[in-house]
């Protein structure tokens, strides 16, 4: 029937059509951004690798992932940190051993050590078992 005929050819050429969009659609890829650096386009069935940069061994539950709703993934730290070994900044490290400053522990479970340094602002000692 030449009626299907015609509408076949129509159909053909919407689906062509269609199928050049998808395409166009496909090729163009995904981007991904970050808060700094240019913007990184792959296209499907490529990886896309994101990196911490951390070193050794890593704890568990302290970072989250937060979704906008809108396209944006925020990464976000906990505000109380567990699992941790160790934390330092500067030169300063607080661990299972207590609290170093300058390769010195200053402060552990077996008490305090000033390190041959003054004490200072320290209030009157009201009991007997209070240090001045």
């Amino acid at each position: 029937n030449a009626g299907d005929i015609a509408n076949n050819k129509t159909d053909i050429a919407k689906n062509k059509q269609d199928i050049s969009t998808i395409n166009t659609t496909i090729n163009k890829g995904l981007n991904f951004a970050g808060d700094t650096g240019t913007v990184s386009n792959r296209k499907l069935g490529d990886t896309v690798t994101v990196k911490g940069g951390a070193i050794g061994a890593l704890s568990d539950g302290n970072i989250g992932v937060d979704s906008d709703g809108n396209g944006t993934l925020n990464v976000k730290l906990a505000k109380t940190l567990t699992g941790l070994d160790s934390v330092t900044a500067g030169n300063t490290k607080i661990d299972n051993g207590g609290l170093t400053v300058g390769g010195k522990n200053y402060v552990s479970t077996t008490g305090l050590n000033a390190n041959n340094q003054k004490i200072t602002n320290v209030a009157n000692g009201s009991d007997p078992n209070d240090a001045v």
